[in-house]
Parts: structure tokens; sequence; C-alpha cells
């Protein structure tokens, strides 16, 4: 299953080394390695594409990004219950 890649460029750094993987703009590692200038025994290539496409932290990397505005929303919650509570005790500062 290969996928887009532009999903984490955000999160990315722009130039990563690395032994076993690496992702990124410059992305050098010793096995494989995807980005814009990509160095490894499997660079860029199908193999590389492959292994990121099936690797749990890449995946989950993936979905986290997909639904990042939905973790917006607990960030509310908090401040929902403030307010909920203050209106509800007639608390006011």
């Amino acid at each position: 299953m290969l996928q887009d890649y532009r999903f984490v460029e955000p999160f990315l750094p722009r130039r990563l080394l690395a032994w076993k993987f690496a992702l990124g703009g410059f992305a050098g590692a010793h096995e494989y390695a995807v980005g814009g200038a990509a160095f490894a025994v499997h660079a860029n290539d199908l193999v590389a594409k492959d292994y990121f496409a099936q690797n749990p932290l890449f995946t989950t990397t993936r979905w986290v990004a997909d639904h990042s505005r939905w973790f917006l929303l607990l960030a509310l919650l908090p401040i929902i219950q403030v307010l909920r509570r203050r209106r509800k005790t007639g608390v006011s500062q």
C-alpha cells in the first residue's frame, strides 16, 4: 500500500541522517530513505515507500496528522468545563 507522504511535511525535519530509515527533505540512512534528496540502499524506490507505508510508527503519524483538527477540540474541553461550572455556581470574576 503506497501512500502520499506530503501529510507529514510540516512535522519532518529538513535534514535527517539515520541508520535504519529516514524520511524528510534531505534523508540519509543505511537502509531506507524517502525524500527530496534521499541516500540509502533503498532510496525513493518502491521498497522504501512500502516500508514507510507498512511501518506502524508512520501509519500512526499519518492518522494523527489526518485527525489533528479533532485534537484541538480536546484542548477546548477543560475551558468549556470551567465555564459551565462557573455558570452553574454563579461565580463571576
